[in-house]
């Protein structure tokens, strides 16, 4: 298809398939970032600017026992959890540095217009295309850093990062389990978050302010208004192998029931976690707990009882990791993880038996079965292959 008869966004994925295309053909060592420019390298007012690139274009297949999920984009294959992103700083006079971080999610799929493989509906995280992160800010090796804009929250940094590692992860931890996934009540990643962090040694502090935000409309329900909140959280780098975190969340916020049982709610959402990642030897081991007030939907039948009260829930991961060293074939990860919510009426686990395949450098693959036992939701369980090339 000709550039000039594409949309801007679409042309905007054309060229990230080029790019990838590009990177898979030439190069045998993948980078966590691709710089465009370095530090000193360009002339005049453009020599303290730094730019790079990077991301991950990944195939994604899956299968819901029972076919509940018949005709389902996932079985078709479909870009799965593929995003890209471009970084830049700007250093000043003194150790102050300006930032600047954009992170799409795409679908490269609907980029060359593979309809078959893309999901149809429109807006709001879970489509093809969409903002992940957009944010700006200052920074200062003594200071700290302040950034601005749409970013992980303070609570996912310290704990819920910890077990958001293998491939049916986050079902459990809280900040994604939130309204709208975590992307709107400020839990995970949203819009308007003021985050602030700072090093002492091996403790790292992250604070969130988070800002009113516009409505969200629920489905067949009413509307959700975040007012503000705050987030506090500690990760302690105990050694090179072995961290902790702990992290406290608070948002206040409304739900207005519509309809003929029009109602309203006040809430004092509240999450309190703590988790560690340990990496001894060629073990991965990663566990995380968390208390959340006001927070996990509840029977949803009026505004009253959107929530539940309280819920506590846990994921766990445990993985080894076998060198192979072959031309094609580095490394080879078996692993276990499981995640739980229980609440007055939140009751969901799950259970995982995976293995992650190290290609090359940069080309993995994983395939995982997800083993479910719930009494609060249809989910039934399913099996999950992804294939994942970063650059």
């Amino acid at each position: 298809m000709p550039l000039s008869r594409l949309t801007p966004s679409a042309l905007v994925l054309t060229l990230a398939s080029t790019t990838v295309a590009t990177c898979m053909t030439f190069s045998t060592h993948a980078m966590a970032d691709i710089p465009l420019i370095r530090e000193g390298e360009a002339n005049s007012f453009l020599k303290p600017l730094e730019l790079s690139v990077g991301g991950s274009a990944e195939l994604g297949f899956e299968n819901a026992m029972g076919g509940s999920d018949r005709g389902a984009v996932e079985h078709r294959g479909y870009a799965d959890d593929s995003n890209y992103f471009a970084k830049a700083s700007y250093q000043l006079p003194n150790g102050w540095k300006l930032l600047g971080y954009y992170e799409l999610g795409a679908s490269l799929f609907k980029a060359v217009g593979w309809n078959h493989h893309t999901y149809k509906n429109k807006g709001g995280e879970g489509t093809d295309t969409y903002q992940r992160e957009l944010y700006a800010g200052i920074s200062n090796d003594k200071y700290g850093t302040l950034t601005y804009g749409k970013q992980l929250s303070a609570y996912y940094r310290a704990v819920g990062a910890k077990t958001d590692i293998w491939v049916m992860d986050q079902q459990g931890q809280g900040s994604s389990d939130g309204v709208d996934d975590g992307s709107y009540d400020g839990s995970f990643r949203a819009k308007r978050l003021l985050n602030y962090t700072n090093n002492w040694g091996p403790v790292t502090l992250y604070a969130s302010y988070i800002m009113p935000a516009p409505n969200y409309y629920l489905k067949d329900f009413g509307r959700y208004k975040r007012k503000h909140g705050a987030a506090l959280a500690l990760n302690y780098q105990i050694n090179d192998q072995l961290s902790w975190g702990v992290a406290y969340s608070y948002t206040r916020a409304s739900i207005f029931q519509t309809g003929q049982n029009a109602s309203q709610k006040n809430y004092n959402q509240q999450l309190l976690g703590t988790g560690f990642s340990w990496t001894p030897g060629n073990w991965t081991l990663a566990a995380m707990i968390g208390s959340y007030k006001h927070f996990i939907v509840g029977k949803a039948n009026n505004a009253r009882d959107y929530f539940d009260k309280s819920a506590i829930g846990w994921e766990y991961f445990a993985g080894y990791t076998f060198p192979i060293n072959l031309p094609m074939l580095k490394s080879i990860q078996p692993y276990v993880a499981g995640d739980s919510i229980h609440g007055k009426t939140a009751d969901v686990g799950h259970e995982f038996l995976g293995v992650s395949t190290s290609l090359t450098d940069n080309l993995s693959l994983a395939v995982e079965h997800q083993f479910t036992h719930n009494t609060g939701k249809n989910d039934p369980a399913a099996t999950h292959i992804r294939l994942e090339y970063d650059f």
